[in-house]
């Protein structure tokens, strides 16, 4: 058993990464197993560019929660509308890249994902959750 926590926003405008850390203090006994989650989102106001230097600056600052301690597992929480899944693909894409082996790359899925829209199954993830259940 383990703990997810929110570890960052990330906030994806025009042509920039934008990142929030956790403001709160995360307080669990010692040698919890720990998902750290970062979540994505979209400026509507500054759509973002979606560009590869978008995905790379995305992909690295998600992939430096594998240093917190204790994480065993790092989560995307991206409600990616249908023209934002390239960006998402070429983001899981680029983070695995960027993990080592021994870390877990989990992602959020919508329902409608698993349920007749199968574009996940391709994508090197270790775990999708949906609705609160493990889907894989």
């Amino acid at each position: 058993m383990g703990v997810a926590f929110l570890a960052k926003t990330i906030s994806l405008r025009s042509d920039q990464v934008l990142t929030r850390p956790r403001l709160q203090p995360l307080l669990v006994p010692p040698g919890t197993v720990l998902t750290a989650v970062a979540r994505i989102e979209s400026d509507p106001a500054l759509p973002p560019t979606r560009s590869r230097a978008q995905v790379l600056a995305t992909a690295t600052e998600i992939a430096k929660l594998e240093h917190l301690p204790n994480v065993r597992t790092v989560q995307v929480d991206f409600d990616a509308t249908l023209s934002e899944r390239d960006f998402y693909r070429a983001l899981i894409l680029e983070l695995r890249q960027q993990l080592s082996a021994s870390t877990q790359l989990s992602i959020t899925a919508l329902a409608s994902w698993c349920l007749g829209d199968d574009w996940l199954s391709k994508l090197p993830i270790d775990e999708a959750y949906r609705c609160c259940s493990a889907w894989e």
